[in-house]
C-alpha cells in the first residue's frame, strides 16, 4: 500500500536534501550590532605615518619647551585615535585648561587641552619657581592665563614645523576655552583626530591632547598616504646593497693616538724646544687607534719602508670580551 506524505514532510525532506538541519520552516535571523560612528577609523597604515610623525614633534617639544621653561621635559605620543568631538570632550577632565587654536587659512578651529597637574608647575617655573608647585587643582586665573599663553604658542610653533612640510597650514592661539563652552569649538559629532601626548617635568607629569577637525586632519591623512605609497613604489630590492657597496668604499678619519693624561697649565707654559716630557704611559703599552674620536683597535705605530704605519695588535674594543685586555 502506497503511503501519502504530508506537506510537512515533503518540506522536511527537501531541508535535509539542501543541507539544513530538521526545523521550524522559518528560522530566525541572528543580528549584530552595529555602531556607523566606528566607520571610516585609521588604517594601520595611517596610525603608524600619524605616530611616526608626531614623535619627531614630541621630542621637538621636549627641547624646545624645556629650554623655555628652563629645565628638563620629556614628551611621548600616547595614543592617536579619531573619534567624535563629543566623545573627546567627555574624556577631559573636568577642571582642565582648554585653547582654541586658529587654523589658517582653513579658518577653522582646532582644541588643545592640558592637564592641570602641568600647567601649575609650568606657571611655578615661569615665575622663577622650581616647578614643584603644590597647589590644589584650580581654576586657572586670568594673569595664569597670559602666562601660559606663550607656552600655548610654543607648542603650537613646534607643531606647525612637523606639518608644514605636508599641509601648508598656520596655527595661532585664539583664546582659552572654558570647559562648559567646549562644544561651541564644534559639532559633537564631528569627527575629530585626537592626538595624545605625555608630559614629563621633574616632579610632574600630565597629558596634552590636541583634537583636530576632519576638514584639517583629512587632508593630513591624504599627504601621509601619498607620501608612504610613493615611497613603497619607488622601493627597490637593491637598494641596501648598492648603498652598502657604496659604504665600503667611502673615506673616514682616522688617528694613532696615546690615551690622555692630564697636563697642568704650569708645564705647558714652560714647553721649550728639546724638551722631552714623560707620558704616565708604560713603553710597552699600545697605543689607540680612533674613529671618529672613538677608540677601536689597539696598535703600535712602526716604519714601512719611507712610510709611517700600524700595527693592530688586537680586534675592535666594542667586539672584545670582557677581561681580554
Amino acid at each position: 500500500m502506497e503511503r501519502s506524505l504530508t506537506q510537512d514532510e515533503i518540506d522536511a525532506l527537501f531541508r535535509t536534501a539542501r543541507g539544513h538541519a530538521a526545523g521550524p520552516a522559518h528560522r530566525q535571523r541572528e543580528l549584530a550590532r552595529c555602531d556607523f560612528r566606528q566607520a571610516g577609523q585609521l588604517t594601520r597604515e595611517q596610525s603608524r605615518s600619524v605616530a611616526g610623525l608626531h614623535e619627531g614633534f614630541a621630542r621637538n617639544l621636549g627641547h624646545v619647551l624645556g629650554a623655555y621653561l628652563r629645565t628638563q621635559l620629556e614628551a611621548n605620543i600616547a595614543a592617536i585615535e579619531q573619534l567624535g568631538f563629543g566623545e573627546f570632550s567627555q574624556r577631559l577632565p573636568e577642571i582642565s585648561y582648554v585653547a582654541s587654536v586658529g587654523v589658517m587659512p582653513t579658518g577653522v578651529s582646532a582644541a588643545l587641552q592640558l592637564d592641570l597637574g602641568l600647567v601649575h608647575p609650568m606657571i611655578d617655573l615661569m615665575l622663577g619657581g622650581t616647578g614643584r608647585s603644590n597647589q590644589k587643582l584650580a581654576e586657572v586665573t586670568e594673569i595664569e592665563e597670559q602666562i601660559l599663553e606663550s607656552i600655548v604658542v610654543v607648542i603650537l610653533r613646534e607643531l606647525q614645523q612637523v606639518w608644514q612640510p605636508l599641509v601648508d597650514l598656520s596655527f595661532t592661539f585664539e583664546r582659552r576655552q572654558p570647559m562648559v563652552q567646549i562644544l561651541r569649538l564644534m559639532s559633537p559629532h564631528e569627527k575629530v583626530l585626537a592626538l595624545s601626548f605625555e608630559l614629563h617635568l621633574p616632579g610632574a607629569a600630565g597629558l596634552m591632547n590636541v583634537a583636530f577637525p576632519a576638514v584639517i586632519s583629512t587632508g593630513l591623512l591624504r599627504k601621509l598616504s601619498e607620501s608612504w605609497v610613493y615611497h613603497r613604489r619607488q622601493e627597490d630590492p637593491d637598494v641596501r646593497p648598492r648603498l652598502r657597496d657604496k659604504l665600503m668604499g667611502a673615506r673616514f678619519g682616522a688617528e694613532l693616538t696615546l690615551p690622555p693624561f692630564p697636563l697642568r697649565i704650569r708645564d705647558l707654559i714652560e714647553m721649550h724646544t728639546g724638551q722631552v716630557l714623560a707620558f704616565p704611559h708604560s713603553a710597552e703599552e699600545p697605543a689607540q687607534l680612533k674613529v671618529a674620536g672613538l677608540p677601536v683597535f689597539a696598535a703600535r705605530p712602526i716604519r714601512q719602508r719611507r712610510t709611517r704605519a700600524m700595527q693592530v695588535l688586537s680586534g675592535p674594543r666594542l667586539a672584545q670580551p670582557e677581561g681580554d685586555e
